[in-house]
Protein backbone atom coordinates (compact mmCIF):
# COMPACT_ATOMS: atom_id res chain seq x y z
CA UNK A 1 0.00 0.00 0.00
CA UNK A 2 1.32 3.44 -0.92
CA UNK A 3 1.97 5.91 1.87
CA UNK A 4 1.80 8.82 -0.56
CA UNK A 5 -0.45 11.56 0.78
CA UNK A 6 -3.30 12.61 -1.44
CA UNK A 7 -3.15 16.18 -2.69
CA UNK A 8 -5.32 18.57 -0.73
CA UNK A 9 -7.97 20.39 -2.74
CA UNK A 10 -7.33 24.09 -3.19
CA UNK A 11 -9.66 26.62 -1.60
CA UNK A 12 -11.49 29.18 -3.72
CA UNK A 13 -14.37 31.65 -3.61
CA UNK A 14 -17.46 31.58 -5.79
CA UNK A 15 -17.78 35.23 -6.76
CA UNK A 16 -21.58 34.94 -6.68
CA UNK A 17 -21.14 35.33 -2.92
CA UNK A 18 -20.03 38.95 -3.35
CA UNK A 19 -22.02 39.78 -6.51
CA UNK A 20 -23.68 42.82 -4.94
CA UNK A 21 -20.30 44.46 -4.36
CA UNK A 22 -19.62 44.54 -8.09
CA UNK A 23 -22.72 46.66 -8.73
CA UNK A 24 -20.83 49.96 -8.63
CA UNK A 25 -18.45 48.74 -11.30
CA UNK A 26 -15.34 48.83 -9.09
CA UNK A 27 -14.39 45.24 -9.82
CA UNK A 28 -10.73 45.89 -9.12
CA UNK A 29 -11.21 47.00 -5.51
CA UNK A 30 -13.51 44.08 -4.77
CA UNK A 31 -11.08 41.51 -6.16
CA UNK A 32 -8.23 43.17 -4.31
CA UNK A 33 -10.19 42.66 -1.09
CA UNK A 34 -10.73 39.00 -1.98
CA UNK A 35 -6.99 38.54 -2.44
CA UNK A 36 -6.28 40.36 0.83
CA UNK A 37 -8.39 37.79 2.67
CA UNK A 38 -6.01 35.11 1.42
CA UNK A 39 -7.85 33.58 -1.49
CA UNK A 40 -5.74 32.50 -4.46
CA UNK A 41 -8.56 30.97 -6.50
CA UNK A 42 -12.01 32.09 -7.60
CA UNK A 43 -14.90 30.60 -9.52
CA UNK A 44 -16.45 33.01 -11.97
CA UNK A 45 -20.18 33.73 -12.20
CA UNK A 46 -20.37 36.29 -14.99
CA UNK A 47 -18.03 39.12 -15.90
CA UNK A 48 -19.80 42.08 -14.26
CA UNK A 49 -19.90 44.24 -17.36
CA UNK A 50 -16.22 43.76 -18.14
CA UNK A 51 -14.51 42.07 -21.06
CA UNK A 52 -12.85 38.73 -20.29
CA UNK A 53 -9.42 40.27 -20.91
CA UNK A 54 -10.16 43.01 -18.37
CA UNK A 55 -11.18 40.54 -15.67
CA UNK A 56 -8.11 38.39 -16.39
CA UNK A 57 -5.83 41.41 -16.03
CA UNK A 58 -7.39 42.36 -12.69
CA UNK A 59 -7.10 38.80 -11.39
CA UNK A 60 -3.45 38.70 -12.43
CA UNK A 61 -2.76 42.01 -10.70
CA UNK A 62 -3.86 40.59 -7.36
CA UNK A 63 -2.48 37.07 -7.74
CA UNK A 64 -5.88 35.48 -8.25
CA UNK A 65 -6.67 32.63 -10.63
CA UNK A 66 -10.04 31.64 -12.06
CA UNK A 67 -10.14 27.86 -11.68
CA UNK A 68 -13.66 27.29 -12.96
CA UNK A 69 -16.73 29.14 -14.16
CA UNK A 70 -20.49 28.90 -14.46
CA UNK A 71 -22.00 29.06 -17.93
CA UNK A 72 -25.57 28.50 -19.07
CA UNK A 73 -25.93 25.24 -20.98
CA UNK A 74 -26.95 27.02 -24.17
CA UNK A 75 -23.59 28.84 -24.15
CA UNK A 76 -21.78 25.51 -24.54
CA UNK A 77 -24.24 24.53 -27.24
CA UNK A 78 -24.49 27.75 -29.25
CA UNK A 79 -21.37 29.73 -28.32
CA UNK A 80 -18.83 26.94 -28.01
CA UNK A 81 -15.92 28.90 -29.47
CA UNK A 82 -16.47 31.75 -27.01
CA UNK A 83 -16.72 29.35 -24.05
CA UNK A 84 -13.48 27.64 -25.08
CA UNK A 85 -11.74 30.96 -25.74
CA UNK A 86 -12.63 32.19 -22.25
CA UNK A 87 -11.34 28.95 -20.74
CA UNK A 88 -8.04 29.31 -22.58
CA UNK A 89 -7.71 32.95 -21.59
CA UNK A 90 -8.31 32.34 -17.88
CA UNK A 91 -6.59 28.96 -17.81
CA UNK A 92 -9.42 26.92 -16.29
CA UNK A 93 -10.64 23.54 -17.51
CA UNK A 94 -13.91 23.32 -15.57
CA UNK A 95 -17.27 24.72 -16.69
CA UNK A 96 -20.36 24.26 -14.53
CA UNK A 97 -24.00 24.54 -15.53
CA UNK A 98 -25.43 26.43 -12.55
CA UNK A 99 -29.21 26.30 -12.74
CA UNK A 100 -32.30 24.66 -14.21
CA UNK A 101 -35.49 26.66 -14.70
CA UNK A 102 -38.60 25.26 -12.94
CA UNK A 103 -40.39 24.42 -16.18
CA UNK A 104 -37.74 21.80 -16.96
CA UNK A 105 -37.98 20.00 -13.62
CA UNK A 106 -40.06 17.07 -14.83
CA UNK A 107 -39.25 13.55 -15.98
CA UNK A 108 -39.41 14.71 -19.59
CA UNK A 109 -37.52 17.91 -18.86
CA UNK A 110 -34.63 16.25 -17.07
CA UNK A 111 -34.40 13.64 -19.82
CA UNK A 112 -34.23 16.36 -22.45
CA UNK A 113 -31.56 18.29 -20.53
CA UNK A 114 -29.49 15.12 -20.10
CA UNK A 115 -29.72 14.54 -23.85
CA UNK A 116 -28.35 18.05 -24.40
CA UNK A 117 -25.61 17.71 -21.79
CA UNK A 118 -24.07 14.69 -23.53
CA UNK A 119 -23.10 16.40 -26.80
CA UNK A 120 -22.08 19.60 -25.00
CA UNK A 121 -19.85 17.57 -22.69
CA UNK A 122 -18.23 15.80 -25.63
CA UNK A 123 -17.56 19.01 -27.52
CA UNK A 124 -15.98 20.65 -24.49
CA UNK A 125 -13.95 17.53 -23.75
CA UNK A 126 -12.37 17.84 -27.18
CA UNK A 127 -10.99 21.17 -25.98
CA UNK A 128 -9.77 19.67 -22.68
CA UNK A 129 -12.65 21.10 -20.65
CA UNK A 130 -14.81 19.18 -18.18
CA UNK A 131 -18.52 20.03 -18.10
CA UNK A 132 -20.05 19.87 -14.61
CA UNK A 133 -23.60 20.01 -13.28
CA UNK A 134 -24.08 22.19 -10.20
CA UNK A 135 -26.97 20.94 -8.08
CA UNK A 136 -29.60 22.55 -5.93
CA UNK A 137 -32.11 20.65 -3.79
CA UNK A 138 -34.54 19.74 -6.57
CA UNK A 139 -32.10 17.33 -8.24
CA UNK A 140 -32.52 15.09 -5.20
CA UNK A 141 -36.31 14.98 -5.22
CA UNK A 142 -37.32 11.57 -6.69
CA UNK A 143 -39.22 11.57 -9.98
CA UNK A 144 -42.37 9.46 -10.60
CA UNK A 145 -40.02 6.84 -12.05
CA UNK A 146 -38.23 6.80 -8.65
CA UNK A 147 -35.07 8.08 -10.35
CA UNK A 148 -33.20 11.00 -8.88
CA UNK A 149 -32.85 13.89 -11.35
CA UNK A 150 -29.17 14.13 -10.40
CA UNK A 151 -28.59 10.56 -11.57
CA UNK A 152 -30.47 11.21 -14.77
CA UNK A 153 -28.53 14.38 -15.52
CA UNK A 154 -25.17 12.79 -14.77
CA UNK A 155 -25.99 9.80 -16.97
CA UNK A 156 -24.95 12.23 -19.72
CA UNK A 157 -21.34 11.79 -18.61
CA UNK A 158 -21.16 15.27 -17.09
CA UNK A 159 -19.15 15.61 -13.89
CA UNK A 160 -20.74 16.59 -10.58
CA UNK A 161 -20.18 19.96 -8.95
CA UNK A 162 -21.80 19.04 -5.67
CA UNK A 163 -23.21 21.71 -3.39
CA UNK A 164 -23.20 20.31 0.13
CA UNK A 165 -25.78 22.79 1.46
CA UNK A 166 -28.42 21.90 -1.10
CA UNK A 167 -27.83 18.17 -0.65
CA UNK A 168 -28.46 18.48 3.08
CA UNK A 169 -31.37 20.85 2.45
CA UNK A 170 -32.97 18.06 0.39
CA UNK A 171 -32.65 15.69 3.35
CA UNK A 172 -29.67 13.63 2.20
CA UNK A 173 -26.26 13.25 3.81
CA UNK A 174 -23.63 15.16 1.84
CA UNK A 175 -20.95 12.56 2.63
CA UNK A 176 -23.08 9.76 1.20
CA UNK A 177 -23.62 11.66 -2.04
CA UNK A 178 -19.94 12.55 -2.28
CA UNK A 179 -19.03 8.87 -1.96
CA UNK A 180 -21.65 7.96 -4.56
CA UNK A 181 -20.07 10.23 -7.17
CA UNK A 182 -16.48 9.60 -6.10
CA UNK A 183 -14.00 10.19 -8.89
CA UNK A 184 -16.26 12.44 -10.90
CA UNK A 185 -16.57 15.52 -8.69
CA UNK A 186 -13.72 17.96 -9.29
CA UNK A 187 -15.42 20.77 -7.36
CA UNK A 188 -17.35 20.93 -4.11
CA UNK A 189 -19.34 23.99 -3.11
CA UNK A 190 -18.82 24.45 0.61
CA UNK A 191 -21.69 26.22 2.38
CA UNK A 192 -23.19 26.03 5.84
CA UNK A 193 -26.65 26.01 7.42
CA UNK A 194 -27.93 27.76 10.53
CA UNK A 195 -28.87 25.66 13.50
CA UNK A 196 -32.60 24.99 13.68
CA UNK A 197 -33.46 26.56 10.35
CA UNK A 198 -32.70 25.93 6.71
CA UNK A 199 -30.93 29.20 6.05
CA UNK A 200 -27.44 30.05 4.89
CA UNK A 201 -24.75 31.02 7.34
CA UNK A 202 -21.01 31.49 7.18
CA UNK A 203 -18.91 28.42 6.41
CA UNK A 204 -17.87 26.80 9.66
CA UNK A 205 -20.45 28.66 11.74
CA UNK A 206 -23.39 26.32 11.16
CA UNK A 207 -24.40 22.70 11.66
CA UNK A 208 -23.33 20.92 8.48
CA UNK A 209 -20.58 18.27 8.80
CA UNK A 210 -18.10 20.33 6.81
CA UNK A 211 -15.01 19.11 8.67
CA UNK A 212 -15.89 15.54 7.68
CA UNK A 213 -16.50 16.63 4.09
CA UNK A 214 -13.15 18.40 3.95
CA UNK A 215 -11.37 15.40 5.42
CA UNK A 216 -12.94 13.01 2.92
CA UNK A 217 -12.62 15.21 -0.16
CA UNK A 218 -9.10 14.20 -1.27
CA UNK A 219 -10.13 10.54 -1.40
CA UNK A 220 -12.79 11.30 -3.99
CA UNK A 221 -10.79 13.29 -6.50
CA UNK A 222 -11.94 16.75 -5.42
CA UNK A 223 -9.63 19.45 -6.80
CA UNK A 224 -11.28 22.58 -5.40
CA UNK A 225 -13.30 23.49 -2.31
CA UNK A 226 -15.29 26.57 -3.25
CA UNK A 227 -16.65 28.79 -0.49
CA UNK A 228 -20.08 30.17 -1.31
CA UNK A 229 -22.85 31.91 0.60
CA UNK A 230 -25.87 32.84 -1.49
CA UNK A 231 -27.46 35.19 1.05
CA UNK A 232 -28.07 35.80 4.76
CA UNK A 233 -24.67 37.35 5.43
CA UNK A 234 -24.20 38.17 9.11
CA UNK A 235 -22.27 41.38 8.45
CA UNK A 236 -21.53 41.66 4.73
CA UNK A 237 -20.78 39.35 1.79
CA UNK A 238 -17.09 40.16 2.02
CA UNK A 239 -16.98 39.46 5.74
CA UNK A 240 -18.75 36.15 5.12
CA UNK A 241 -16.11 35.30 2.51
CA UNK A 242 -13.44 36.13 5.10
CA UNK A 243 -14.99 33.95 7.80
CA UNK A 244 -15.46 31.12 5.32
CA UNK A 245 -11.83 31.25 4.23
CA UNK A 246 -10.56 31.27 7.82
CA UNK A 247 -12.75 28.39 8.96
CA UNK A 248 -12.24 26.25 5.88
CA UNK A 249 -8.49 26.70 6.09
CA UNK A 250 -8.57 25.55 9.73
CA UNK A 251 -10.62 22.48 8.78
CA UNK A 252 -8.18 21.56 6.08
CA UNK A 253 -5.23 22.01 8.41
CA UNK A 254 -6.87 19.54 10.77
Amino acid sequence: MSNQRLALPEIGLQLYTIRDLFANGDVSSVLEAVATIGYKNVELAGLYGKKPQEIKAILDTFGLKAVSTHEALDHSENELDAVVDRAKLFGYDLVGVPWLAPEHRTQVGYTEIAARLGPARERLAQAGITLMWHNHDFEFEPLPSAELPEDLLLSSGAAAELDVYWIEFAGLAALDVIKKYSGRLPVLHIKDMRSGEKKFTEVGEGVLPLADVVREAPQHGVRYLIVEQDANWTVSPLDSARVGFKNLSKMQAG
